[in-house]
């Protein structure tokens, strides 16, 4: 009988213990898509004032602030699809101008990801030093590094990318972004002699 009864105490223990970690699974669950259906703004609006009003609730929870360069990006691709022209500037750079006022972002995050995509000059290259360089400093100064120089690189044409979604996509501004498209191309090789663009002051 003490069997029997040890048995059935064990038998319901584990079970309570089955329904506790099915519980916290659950919750799991409930909690992630919780926060995908908070934080998500639909690519499908009809208008890119649409998508900033979605990304605008998004943003007041904290735990969607990480998620501001995907809301960016669909903004942007729904202003080239729907209406692209100088006026997604103004509404994208308000917008971001809005999480910086708010503290959602840094001020400096903040006019970083508008010159990202809608500036000439390139974020990649602005952490280094600003200075008039001789040719022998480009050949032997900063930059140098191959291993610098691929990562610069890299992280430069992906900012370009950026750039043409901005600039020729969204605003419709082929003149501006092949103003930039050159002054990348120039920075690359610029950069391959160890040398910036910025440094050289190339504008």
């Amino acid at each position: 009988m003490k069997t029997i009864m040890l048995f059935i105490i064990l038998l319901s223990a584990s079970a309570s213990y089955a329904d506790n970690i099915l519980a916290d699974i659950q919750s799991g669950f409930t909690n992630i898509f919780s926060t995908k259906d908070v934080c998500l703004v639909d690519s499908g609006q009809a208008s890119l004032q649409a998508v900033v009003e979605q990304a605008e609730k998004a943003m007041s929870h904290n735990k969607c602030v990480r998620y501001l360069g995907e809301y960016i990006e669909t903004m942007l691709n729904t202003a080239a699809t729907t209406d692209p022209g100088a006026h997604v500037y103004t509404a994208v750079g308000q917008f971001i101008a809005n999480q910086a006022t708010l503290g959602r972002v840094g001020k400096l995050e903040a006019k970083n990801l508008v010159k990202t995509y809608f500036k000439k000059e390139f974020v990649t290259f602005s952490s280094i030093e600003k200075k008039q360089m001789s040719s022998l400093v480009c050949e032997y100064g900063a930059g140098t590094d191959m291993q610098l120089r691929e990562s610069l690189a890299e992280d430069a044409k992906n900012e370009l990318r950026k750039k043409e979604l901005g600039m020729l996509k969204a605003m419709d501004d082929p003149a501006a972004y092949r103003s930039t498209q050159d002054f990348y191309d120039m920075s690359l090789v610029l950069l391959e002699g160890g040398c910036i663009a910025a440094g050289n002051k190339i504008n």
